[in-house]
């Protein structure tokens, strides 16, 4: 995992990425999801799980549009982030995909999250991993929406969950999930649920 996440920029960290690699295999996991990809850390541990088991696709969704990124934030936000150029994280990402030999287990949907999620059915992901746009509506409406997906006892996976724009996503989804476990490592403060 350590060679992998070190050719890429991102806030997954070694110890959250060998966490996802290792729920895959320990929930048997066989469709999972990860929403919010940049430059793939956490796709690419997931794809390391799906490599371990032998099994399983991850289906990457992320628009790599700073129009899409930017669509909740105020405008003295998106002043921040003049030249902000998604379009390289993706083509970061994919010489990755590639390197690592990813494909067998990999979707890749160049689309936002609202985009993708009607191509699943109710209650047909094992795991989906909540790291898209982290502010209140956006981070709210894919908890909204991705949830009916996953599976009777699959597993959320909530990125940044201690970010106050998130609360209102964390809520939704603990309101109607049992909590599983809290992850407290370096940058990557992520919440556990399974579904009920």
């Amino acid at each position: 995992m350590k060679e992998i996440l070190s050719q890429l920029d991102g806030w997954c960290d070694i110890k959250k990425a060998e966490y996802l690699r290792d729920l895959v295999v320990k929930e048997k996991a066989q469709t999972i999801v990860d929403v919010g990809v940049f430059e793939g850390r956490s796709t690419l541990a997931l794809v390391e799980g799906c490599r371990s088991q032998k099994s399983g696709t991850v289906t990457a969704v992320d628009s790599w549009s700073l129009r899409d990124w930017a669509e909740s934030m105020r405008e003295e936000e998106k002043a921040d982030w003049p030249g902000l150029e998604l379009a390289d994280h993706l083509e970061v990402f994919l010489r990755e995909v590639k390197r690592n030999e990813a494909w067998p287990y990999l979707d890749i949907r160049v689309k936002s999250s609202q985009s993708v999620c009607p191509f699943f059915s109710d209650k047909s992901v094992d795991v989906v991993h909540l790291d898209g746009n982290h502010k209140k509506i956006s981070s709210l409406r894919d908890a909204e929406i991705w949830l009916p997906k996953v599976k009777k006892h699959g597993i959320i996976v909530i990125a940044m969950s201690n970010n106050e724009e998130k609360k209102k996503s964390v809520e939704y989804i603990a309101n109607r999930c049992y909590f599983k476990e809290t992850l407290d490592f370096d940058a990557c403060y992520s919440t556990v649920f399974r579904k009920r």
